[in-house]
């Protein structure tokens, strides 16, 4: 139970029988299944070598979680001025809003005079449908749809974990969100992953008394404003901040008093929406209010000495579809989610003098990225490619969708093929010629998942 910031009182908040039953109710809950040669079989391999040698591009006689792990250059600036590093991951934001923004249905507020700092990197996907997914897949690379946080290996610290590569090189490691840390078991899961710090709702309601909030955690402005104080309390370790922001969640809440910018709904899209049309303007305010807050968050980091030092990633956790329907030729538009990177002008072009905004990537490729970007001679697990690098790029998201430069493919099941179409549609594949590069591609995304699942089972194998 979560009952407040102080562990000590969490910990003694539930009786002897309270914490029998839920210890029978997690273990019930995510049986996650541990066998390597069936879990090999479900994506498609005889074995861990064959998806390993796929995946990595060489051939694997011996399969060893050690052949998935990778090391970042060595980088003389980066040990001697490490940048702060703030991930942010955002309620429910999809790619496809950002087509509906202008003038007058204004949904970015303050994001909007920004957006110039930033590369915008739109050929993205999500690691999965919901929050939890996202949250396990980008912190201990678990490939599955099937939780861990809840389930009986919940008390667990996995070697699998994207934090320990930034608290191996001395960075303070926060987790932080407005959201409740008792939901799904975050808050204890988080604390066994290398935060060294994991700030909830109880956390911003002690900061700020006059804290508010709606069904889903204290509003984002607020767990905004608490990592602008700590960003500015200079300590002698660089600082790596984890946000996951609540705000933009049905019953779509925002602050009393709120000044909306204009957002007036053109007829063209009112079409669109099914449903209930004054549930789906709420929705358009929310989203409008989260990004006019991550606006005014950045707008203070650019304009302060922090904007020297102190790297910022952005991605959405999951779309929200609750009210369009897509064609079949929109899976893309369905599922994507953006990606905005800033970087300071000392940290930019390591590794390339330029950065193609059109690669294709998903969120396994976030780490890789910001490991580079970061931190020399870093041990980090090579689960995606460093997006401002020239390399073998490719997005993979929990419905089986995979995309790439060419196009893209649906790898459940029977795969099916796609070439690109007009607005970021994907269309019938025609050219046959391609069909040894599309069942390349598509291959080699079935063997990524393979290889974190089969790296996540060999460290559960160690309890």
């Amino acid at each position: 139970l979560i009952v407040s910031n102080n562990m000590f009182l969490n910990n003694i908040s539930s009786n002897g029988v309270l914490s029998l039953k839920y210890a029978l109710k997690n273990g019930k809950k995510n049986k996650f299944e541990v066998n390597i040669p069936k879990r090999m079989k479900h994506y498609g391999f005889r074995s861990p070598e064959e998806a390993l040698s796929i995946y990595l591009g060489k051939d694997i006689s011996q399969a060893s979680p050690d052949l998935l792990y990778s090391k970042t250059p060595k980088d003389s600036l980066l040990e001697n001025d490490p940048p702060n590093v703030v991930f942010i991951l955002m309620e429910s934001m999809g790619d496809y809003y950002f087509d509906f923004h202008s003038k007058n249905f204004n949904l970015l507020g303050a994001l909007e005079p920004v957006m110039d700092s930033l590369y915008v990197f739109r050929n993205f996907l999500p690691k999965g449908p919901r929050t939890i997914q996202s949250l396990e897949g980008l912190t201990i690379n678990n490939p599955r749809l099937q939780a861990l946080a809840q389930g009986i290996y919940s008390q667990k610290t996995f070697e699998t974990s994207n934090i320990k590569t930034f608290k191996e090189k001395n960075y303070h490691t926060i987790y932080a969100t407005g959201g409740e840390l008792g939901w799904r078991n975050v808050g204890n899961f988080f604390k066994n992953q290398y935060f060294d710090e994991v700030q909830g709702d109880f956390y911003l309601e002690n900061k700020y008394k006059e804290a508010k909030g709606g069904d889903w955690g204290i509003y984002d402005q607020y767990l905004f404003d608490s990592v602008w104080e700590q960003l500015n309390k200079k300590g002698k370790n660089p600082q790596f901040f984890f946000l996951m922001t609540t705000t933009n969640h049905p019953p779509y809440e925002i602050p009393p008093g709120y000044p909306k910018y204009p957002l007036k709904m053109p007829k063209s899209l009112e079409k669109k929406i099914i449903g209930n049309k004054k549930a789906a303007y709420k929705n358009f305010v929310t989203f409008q209010y989260a990004n006019d807050q991550l606006g005014q968050f950045l707008n203070k980091i650019l304009r302060s000495s922090l904007s020297k030092n102190t790297i910022i990633f952005i991605t959405g956790d999951h779309t929200n579809t609750e009210f369009f329907n897509f064609k079949e030729n929109e899976k893309f538009k369905e599922t994507a989610v953006p990606l905005f990177a800033y970087i300071p002008k000392k940290y930019k072009y390591r590794q390339s003098k330029s950065v193609d905004k059109e690669v294709t990537g998903s969120h396994k490729d976030i780490f890789p990225t910001l490991y580079h970007l970061a931190l020399s001679e870093a041990k980090y697990i090579n689960s995606g490619e460093n997006l401002l690098a020239k390399a073998n790029h490719f997005g993979v998201a929990h419905n089986g969708l995979v995309i790439f430069k060419q196009g893209g493919a649906m790898i459940k099941n029977k795969p099916i093929y796609y070439q690109w179409g007009k607005n970021k549609t994907l269309e019938m594949l025609k050219d046959t010629a391609l069909l040894p590069l599309y069942k390349d591609k598509s291959r080699k995304a079935k063997a990524y998942q393979a290889a974190m699942d089969y790296l996540i089972q060999k460290d559960l194998q160690k309890n």
